[in-house]
């Protein structure tokens, strides 16, 4: 369990962190972080079978207060371990609140990924939970079960809708600090 706050919008997490100095920065997010994008939730259609069409506001209720509830948001979320999640060695991402990363729509199934770290390489990798929508890593559809590496700059696609980013912190810093300094903050 960390003390870092989850899913904070791009623009909280810069006024949270982007003044820590790039080694703080370092060793206090030594794990990948990702930048959710939930703007294709809107796009969602309304046929799909067992889904809930989104809200016209406030989809993200299950985020932290404060959090800005619009569709459009762009979240920043670290992938590490919380208390809710009692599966070891492993990050889960999912409708269900029990999940370390909680993606509330209808579209996420409710156990939906699983991220490991590789205790040798250090590195990480994605797997699809036999999803009812299924999930991709830079344009190839993941089948159920089978790990995927990732890689800094990833693109994960979760049940066709929703895309995330996988930044490893040192480049996540850099984004940061290059996307607030053009004022892209949101």
């Amino acid at each position: 369990m960390t003390d870092i706050e989850f899913h904070l919008s791009f623009a909280q997490f810069g006024q949270a962190y982007a003044a820590l100095p790039k080694e703080d920065f370092l060793s206090r997010f030594s794990e990948p972080i990702l930048l959710v994008d939930f703007e294709g939730v809107r796009d969602v259609p309304s046929n799909i079978e067992g889904t809930t069409p989104p809200p016209l506001e406030g989809a993200l209720t299950q985020f932290t207060p404060g959090h800005d509830e619009k569709l459009d948001t762009v979240a920043v979320v670290p992938v590490v371990k919380s208390d809710r999640n009692t599966m070891a060695n492993v990050v889960t991402l999912g409708r269900a609140n029990s999940n370390d990363i909680v993606l509330p729509h209808g579209v996420i199934s409710k156990l939906h990924a699983v991220f490991k770290k590789d205790p040798t390489t250090g590195q990480f990798s994605v797997t699809d939970a036999q999803s009812k929508y299924g999930t991709a890593v830079d344009g190839y559809p993941l089948p159920p079960a089978e790990a995927y590496p990732l890689t800094s700059k990833s693109t994960i696609v979760f049940a066709k809708f929703v895309q995330a980013v996988v930044f490893s912190p040192r480049d996540f810093h850099q984004h940061m600090h290059l996307m607030l300094h053009l004022g892209r903050d949101k």
